[in-house]
């Protein structure tokens, strides 16, 4: 089992586990307001004491932000700006897309946002190259994380920071710390992994995702879409064999950045951020798309 599968299989464990009562976050110190500007501090471990060559390493970025404020999620939505990393090492690395767990839902309507408070941690899967350069023994990542932190004011921030990382030609397992850490947060899980879930694009232009009903509060959706699409409002019916989530969709080729466009979000079940959420990701039809671009897209393992 690779890194990224253990990971994986962690998160969707700690998914079912009440977070009520982890630890303190061993490594990060209390973020602090210095002349009203707040201090967010970024600590960048690895997940294994060693990298395998020819397989995923898994970094985590622990972001602690002052009591009162906020970072956001990948869209911020009405305002603000995601919470991102950037990665760099040597040549042939694979740098996954960052992972990040079910955020916080900020105001109502045209005004909501989606982020953090108090502390964030972002997952970046790595593919080790096979081989490496003689008289090269470790992996070494510089890793820049970017934020804009709010609360009445908002303020930019950076930090830098490096990590070497042994090589190793044997698999690893986790660091003690990485369960604790892993468990203050929701991760959401592939839809492929709840029983007749589904999620398509409707040539009405709708997303629609359905499955069983469900007990575990109340079902919505978070919207994550690529650059030129739109998301609506989602509707939601509730019946006694199956729920519906019915989204508009509008796309605008022009403002799509050279990217496929992809209807992706989070269903969500219940109000708390620490409740279960899965993975929406579906690409949208296009004129030069197949009918078969309209089903779920599901998320590779390797591939978070």
């Amino acid at each position: 089992m690779n890194i990224v599968s253990l990971v994986t299989a962690l998160i969707i464990n700690l998914s079912q586990i009440s977070l009520l009562g982890c630890q303190v976050n061993p490594f990060s110190s209390p973020a602090q307001e210095k002349d009203g500007h707040p201090h967010v501090s970024m600590d960048v471990r690895a997940c294994t004491p060693n990298a395998c060559m020819g397989q995923y390493v898994m970094i985590a970025c622990t972001f602690t932000i002052p009591k009162g404020w906020h970072v956001y999620w990948s869209n911020p939505g009405g305002s603000g700006a995601a919470t991102t990393i950037e990665v760099q090492g040597l040549e042939g690395l694979i740098i996954d897309p960052v992972r990040y767990p079910r955020p916080l839902v900020f105001g109502e309507g045209a005004d909501v946002t989606y982020g953090y408070e108090n502390e964030l941690t972002l997952l970046v899967p790595i593919k080790v190259p096979q081989r490496f350069p003689d008289g090269i023994d470790s992996l070494d990542l510089t890793v820049r994380g970017d934020w804009f932190v709010c609360r009445e004011k908002c303020f930019i921030g950076s930090a830098t920071k490096s990590i070497s990382i042994p090589l190793t030609d044997k698999r690893e397992q986790l660091e003690p710390w990485v369960n604790p850490q892993l468990s203050r947060y929701s991760w959401p899980k592939p839809l492929s992994g709840r029983p007749r879930t589904t999620a398509t694009y409707e040539e009405n232009g709708t997303l629609v995702i359905t499955g069983p009903p469900t007990r575990a509060g109340k079902i919505g959706f978070l919207p994550d879409p690529t650059p030129g699409v739109e998301l609506g409002k989602p509707v939601v019916e509730v019946g006694e064999d199956a729920f519906f989530v019915t989204i508009p969709v509008q796309y605008s080729p022009s403002d799509s950045l050279g990217q496929e466009p992809v209807a992706r979000g989070l269903l969500t079940f219940g109000d708390e951020a620490t409740m279960t959420s899965y993975q929406i990701s579906v690409p949208l039809k296009t004129t030069e798309g197949s009918d078969d671009s309209s089903r779920e897209e599901d998320i590779e393992e390797t591939r978070p």
